[in-house]
């Protein structure tokens, strides 16, 4: 995906997120994107981190939403699905 096609995606999905997110998942997702932003210019180890855990939060609320507790879901837990060496960073 090019520059320009991330910059129109991001621009259709906030107006919609803005819409229909409940207030958490909007709130996740707000310090999803202002972590992505951050990242894309200072990447580091611990920013990665930082940037993981808070996607990890975003999807966590998402299950919320639909129902879910995840109280028995550790940190990095969901994550760790689809990241293998996951360990080593968090």
């Amino acid at each position: 995906m090019s520059h320009n096609e991330m910059v129109a995606f991001f621009q259709k999905f906030n107006q919609k997120a803005i819409i229909w997110f409940p207030n958490e998942i909007l709130k996740s997702y707000i310090d999803w994107k202002n972590e992505l932003s951050f990242f894309s210019e200072n990447n580091s180890n611990e920013n990665l981190k930082i940037l993981i855990l808070k996607q990890e939060n975003l999807m966590k609320q998402f299950r919320k939403d639909i129902g879910h507790k995840n109280d028995k879901i550790e940190k990095g837990g969901i994550s760790s699905l689809y990241i293998n060496d996951l360990d080593k960073l968090v």
